[in-house]
Formats: C-alpha cells, structure tokens, sequence
C-alpha cells in the first residue's frame, strides 16, 4: 500500500510533462500515454464543437421563423420593382432627349474658343473630321485616281495634281461662303468693338454650323453648275463626283469649325514628318504634294498627316560621294540607306543634337548596350577565373552559370547593390528562409541564398523524443470520445436540415436588401426623370410648333415669350407705359407743343423700325449670296433654317443694335437728339421693332391710317370723328394684309357742321 503513492505520482507528473509535450507538439512518453493525452485533447474539441452546434442550431431555428415574412416582403418588393420598372421605361426616351441636349449646352460653353474641348455627341467635330479626312485619301480619292488613270490616260503627278485643285478650289470657297454669311451679320454691328460683339458673332458662327447640313446639298449645286468659279471641279466633274461631293461636305464643315480648321497644301522645301509622311519614295525634299495636312486650327496640332513625295536623294548615294561604303553597296542596301540618311537628318536637327554611340568601350554597359549572339560570360569560364566551383562543371552546367552572371551583374550594378545573403546563421530566419524537404530551427546547410528580403529555400532538421502510458484513463476518454461523437452526429443531422433554410435566407435577404435599395433608387430616378419629361414634353411641343408655324403666322409657338400675340401685348403696353412717360419727359424738359412732342416720338419709334427692317435683311443678304441662282424652291428649307437662327440670336443681338441706334454716328437723328429724356422709350422700342421685324413673315407697323381711318384698327384719341388730322400711335399686324394685333391711334379732325 505503501508504494501506490509513489507510483501513482511519477505517472501523474508524466501525465502533465505528456500532455504539454503533445500540446507543444513535440512527441514523447509511451503509446498509451500519448493516445490518452490524444484523446482528452479530442474530447475537449467535440465539446466545443458540440455546443457550437447547439448554438447554431438555435440560430437556424431562428432563420426558419424569419424566413417566411421575409418571403412576403419579396414578393411585394418584387411587384413594386416590376411597376417602378414599367414606369421608368416609360419616361426613359425623354430622359435621353433631355440628356443630349443639356450636353449640347453644356458643351457649347467649355468648347467657346476652346477648339481643344469638343461634343462628343457631335458627329462633325474635329476628331471625326480628321478621321473622314484620311477616309476621303482612302477611299474617294483612290476611285477618282482610278477613273482618272483609266478614262483619260494622264501621268500619275497630272492626276495628283487635278485632285489636290480639286480639293483647293473647294475648300477656298467653302472658306468664302462661311465668311460671305458672316459678313451680313458683322455689317449690322459695324463700329462697335470685338469685346462687344463676341457672344453675338459665337452665337451667329453657332447657327451657321447648325444649320449646315441644309446649306452642303445648295452648296454642291453651286460648285457643280457650269458658272461656278471652281472650274477644274467642272472639267472633271463627270469621272469624280463622289470625291467632289465628299470633299464639299468635309471642307464646309472644316471651314465652320470655331475657330476654322486648316487645310495646309505647303509643307515647305523639308517636310516635317510628324505632319507628312512619304508617299513612293524615302527622302527629306519635298518633289511634290500628294494630299494636304489637316490641323486642328491654324498652328494648332495635326488632326491628319498630309502625304509627299520626296525628291531623290542623290548627294550621298551619287559616285563622288564621301560615303564610300555607302557608294559601294547602295544597289543592295538602298532602302537601309535611305532610312539612315533620313534619320541621321533628324538626329542631328535636334537642339542640342542626339548622339549616336558607336564606342561601347572594352568592358560595354549593360544598360545601354545589349548581347547580339552570345552572353559575356567568358572571363568567368576562362583557366584563371576566379570561380573555381564553375569551371570543373561548366559543359554541363553552362546555361545555368550564364543566366546566373547576368542575374549577379543587375543585382551588382543597384545602387545602392542589392545583397545575396548564404549564411543565414545556426538558427535560421523564418521571414527570410524556408525549409527544403524537412522542418526544424536548425540549418544543416543552404539550398538556395536570399535576396534580400525575399523568401528563400534552406534545410534544417530536427530530433524526436519518448513518453509513458495511462491505460485506464484512455479507456474512459474514448468512452466519452464515442458519445460525443453520437451526439455531435445528432446535431449535424439537424444542423443540415436547417442549413437549407440558412442557405435560402441569406440570398433571400440580399435579394429584399437590393430590391429595397433599388426602390429607393427608382423612386429617386422617377423623380429625376419625371423633371427631365418635362422639358422634354416642353421642347417636343417646340418642335412640333415649329412644323405648325411653318409659313402659318397665324399658329404661334405658346411657350415663346416674343410670339406675335405678346409682342401685340407688349406694343399696346409700350404706349401706355414709356411713350407717357417720354412725353411727361418732353413735356417738362423742352416745352413743346402736343403736337411736336407726338411727331418726335412717333418719329422715334419709326426711325428704330426702319433701321431694324434692314438690319434683318442686312444679315440675310450674307446667307442669299452665297445661294445666289438657285431657284426659291431648292433655296426655301436653308433660308427658313437661317431666319429661325437670326430669331434665336435675338437677345444677344439686340443689346448691340441698341448701342449702335443711340451712338452719335447712327442715322436715327431723332434718337440721338432726344435720347437723354427718352432713354427707357428708345430702348423698350429696340426691343420690340426687333423682335417684330424677325418675325416669319414679319409682323408689320403700321404709320398710315389712310384719311378715312378704319376703327376696327384704329381707335380715336381725345376727339371723336373718322378723318384723321395725325397719327398718335401706329397700329401693328400680324403680317403685310394680316390680323391686327394691336390697335392704332389717331386724332381725328374736328367737325366743323
């Protein structure tokens, strides 16, 4: 009895040394003490797993409760989705109306005189144009070659030539034209200085770009007729008409550009290859041109490379040339000569000059020179190397060794040098080494070295212990083992049943989580686009308007502010409002008559309508010069697109023509002479003689009652009677011959009977 104690305590202190050792994992004690200690060790894992089980179990259970609501949320999520859906389809199409025309305003104010900014939505801007340019080379220009070549036998420079005049007399008078329809509108504004006139020539230069798509076709008539001044496009119109036709379309719309693209047909006597490159031949001098370079604006950068022929070149390749090597083989080698003699050019050209390197030097530099066949290992395989470990080994190992100098010489030439480090001490680094076929802390020798921070391959190795046994507590450890495990498989069953109803939820809820989220977005989208609807609904109405208003003066677009029905508003204010306080103001200042005072400001009023009559037509003459023997019929759709254009730039105009009307040098003598008292009544009358005169037909004032006037147009003054004695304020109408829009007034003359 006496020796139990001590055998139970040596085995119990093993116990504990054992079961630290397996946990440390290093292996001592006997088979049954590390078996026990395997065990208890696995008991304790499924008691923890075990009751996560449990845990989760409860957590499932919970998910199988969630997920029914949760399903009916969905579908009701689903449906809202599906309606939003139907909705947004619905107000989509004037979303993108809506879109491309807020970028057309935006894009217009990045792009004012910025040629480097330009719409993407716009199917002419300079990119496009330089891409249809090479196109026009391509394509139209290589037909017409042919045709040329084949119907009238001419040499290849005759046909290049009649192609490039083709081209020039068109783009010279695209040029021409643009410049004759801004001519009319800069007229109109003539004295008055760049500053002020900027946003109206931007504005006019705008309309004319707009509106080019109907002026191109009038435009290729013209420059097609038998009296147009391009006479080598109609020599040679019948064999080239599709280049023709393209080349009208491309300049007119090079020429529109704001500023204007450039078409350059002079490279000078040495092209620059970064605007022109070569046509048949190699070469520097210029022979001739082929086809011109496109730029952005002029100096601006190259939009499309213009094509030369360079002359021979004869000095170096010529007999009595210096370059003697080169005399000798030009005949085999002539398209490498001709490459070095223009790169050469180029090196030397440079400020300060390139420099070609033909001395390396003995030992040659690896980051400016490279191998041609063979790698610089030699010194390293030579008898007196230094690298003795290679030499005895270098049939079999050689591609090895040479990979690895080139590697050593990077790694070498660093700075500062990197390091390849073999000793990586008794103990090795586990940041740094790893271990080859076996694991340890311990370095039996190197495999691979470390560069510098990075992972390595080493070797190490390790020793292994002994332990002792405790049968009976093993037994009763796998005991519970085997229970343990029951359970846990009764827990997994469950678990697996209610996995699926996890496995659903989870998708579930994201699915409910985005279909909320995506109602909020629609709800936010709908808004956003029920704004953006209508302003669409508002510029469709404009348009379609416009159809209806069409030669109909008597159909008004409702949502313009100058229709002829509020301008008959306007007008009739006019007289009540300033016109009483201009003659208040005459009255008091000058001490006229009634009489003078209504001739000065029926005199006013007239002078402003005259002047802004010719005005309108002035900026019209510009656009019907340049259509000048074309029938009214083919002319109709450019000249209706011109007028809506002068209409729209009206507000930027009409500031100017006030300036010029009340500026000492104007021919409104009557303006300038009372303009100090009757300002607000001069500029009230700008606005509206204008608005009136750029009406299409024109609305018409009428100063001439007749002597027996008529009372559905005119109405009396302070006297009853139906002769008139004068003219108090004129009447307006709609057109020449139209509805009145605003009544007249006239004083009639007393009855004497």
């Amino acid at each position: 009895m006496s020796t139990q104690p001590s055998d139970i305590q040596p085995r119990g202190h093993n116990y504990h040394r054992v079961q630290n050792d397996v946990e440390s994992g290093v292996v001592t004690g006997t088979d049954n003490d590390r078996k026990f200690i395997e065990a208890n060790i696995r008991s304790k894992q499924l008691e923890q797993q075990l009751e996560s089980k449990t845990n989760e179990v409860v957590q499932l259970q919970e998910f199988k409760r969630e997920i029914g609501p949760l399903r009916n949320e969905y579908s009701k999520a689903l449906k809202m989705l599906q309606d939003y859906e139907e909705k947004i389809n619905g107000l989509q199409r004037e979303k993108s109306d809506a879109l491309t025309r807020l970028s057309e305003v935006m894009g217009s104010k990045l792009r004012d005189n910025n040629p480097a900014i330009t719409d993407l939505n716009d199917p002419n801007r300079p990119m496009k144009l330089g891409d249809q340019f090479s196109e026009l080379y391509e394509n139209e220009w290589t037909d017409a070659y042919s045709l040329l070549d084949d119907s009238k036998k001419l040499t290849d420079i005759e046909i290049i030539e009649i192609l490039i005049k083709i081209l020039s007399e068109i783009y010279e008078t695209c040029l021409a034209d643009v410049s004759e329809q801004l001519s009319g509108h800069r007229r109109t504004v003539h004295g008055l200085s760049d500053d002020e006139i900027e946003g109206f020539i931007k504005a006019v230069k705008d309309s004319i770009k707009t509106i080019a798509s109907k002026y191109i076709p009038l435009l290729r008539k013209k420059i097609t007729s038998e009296s147009s001044i391009c006479k080598t496009v109609v020599q040679h119109g019948d064999c080239c008409l599709a280049y023709i036709e393209n080349c009208v379309s491309l300049c007119y719309y090079v020429a529109v550009q704001d500023p204007p693209m450039v078409i350059d047909f002079e490279p000078g006597q040495i092209f620059d290859k970064q605007s022109w490159k070569e046509y048949t031949r190699s070469g520097t001098e210029v022979e001739y041109v082929v086809w011109p370079a496109l730029y952005l604006y002029k100096g601006g950068p190259i939009m499309s490379k213009g094509v030369v022929q360079p002359k021979e070149n004869t000095k170096i390749t010529r007999d009595s040339s210096s370059c003697k090597s080169v005399v000798q083989h030009k005949d085999c080698c002539l398209a490498y000569i001709e490459n070095c003699v223009n790169l050469c050019y180029y090196v030397v050209v440079q400020d300060p000059p390139m420099v070609i390197d033909f001395e390396p030097g003995q030992i040659f530099d690896k980051q400016s020179w490279k191998e041609y066949t063979r790698s610089g290992t030699e010194k390293i395989f030579s008898d007196d190397s230094r690298c003795i470990f290679a030499i005895p080994n270098k049939d079999i190992c050689k591609s090895y060794i040479t990979k690895r100098v080139d590697l050593c010489y990077y790694v070498a030439v660093q700075d500062p040098p990197m390091v390849i480090d073999f000793e990586p001490g008794q103990i090795f680094d586990k940041q740094s080494w790893q271990e080859y076929t076996r694991s340890g802390t311990e370095v039996e020798n190197v495999v691979w070295p470390a560069l510098l921070y990075n992972r390595t391959i080493g070797l190490h190795m390790v020793e292994v212990g002994n332990g002792t046994s405790n049968d009976r507590k093993l037994i009763e450890v796998n005991i519970r083992l085997q229970q343990q495990e029951r359970q846990l498989e009764l827990t997994k069953d469950e678990n697996l049943r209610l996995q699926e109803y996890k496995r659903e939820i989870g998708p579930l809820r994201n699915e409910y989580n985005m279909q909320a989220k995506m109602l909020q977005d629609y709800k936010e989208k709908i808004n956003v686009l029920q704004r953006e609807k209508s302003d669409a609904l508002t510029r469709l109405s404009e348009v379609m308007g416009s159809k209806l208003r069409d030669n109909n003066p008597a159909i008004t677009d409702l949502n313009d502010p100058n229709r002829p029905m509020k301008l008959g508003d306007q007008f009739s204010e006019l007289y009540e409002n300033e016109w009483t306080d201009a003659y208040s103001a005459l009255e008091d200042s000058k001490k006229l008559t009634e009489i003078e005072i209504i001739e000065i400001l029926i005199k006013i009023l007239n002078e402003i309508y005259e002047t802004c009559l010719a005005d309108v037509s002035q900026q019209l003459s510009g656009h019907r010069s340049t259509v000048h023997g074309l029938s009214d019929d083919e002319i109709e759709g450019f000249i209706k697109a011109v007028k809506d254009s002068i209409k729209t730039n009206a507000s930027k105009y009409i500031p100017l023509l006030r300036k010029k009307i009340t500026s000492d040098s104007s021919s409104c003598k009557t303006v300038v002479q009372h303009r100090d008292c009757c300002l607000a009544y001069i500029e009230n009358c700008v606005n509206l003689c204008y608005y009136v005169a750029v009406q299409d037909p024109p609305m018409v004032i009428d100063f001439e009652p007749g002597q027996i006037f008529d009372k559905q147009s005119w109405k009396e003054y302070t006297r009853s009677g139906t002769e008139v004695e004068y003219v108090v304020w004129p009447a307006l109408y709609l057109y020449k011959g139209g509805s009145i829009m605003s009544k007249g007034v006239v004083q009639p003359k007393e009855n004497t009977l």
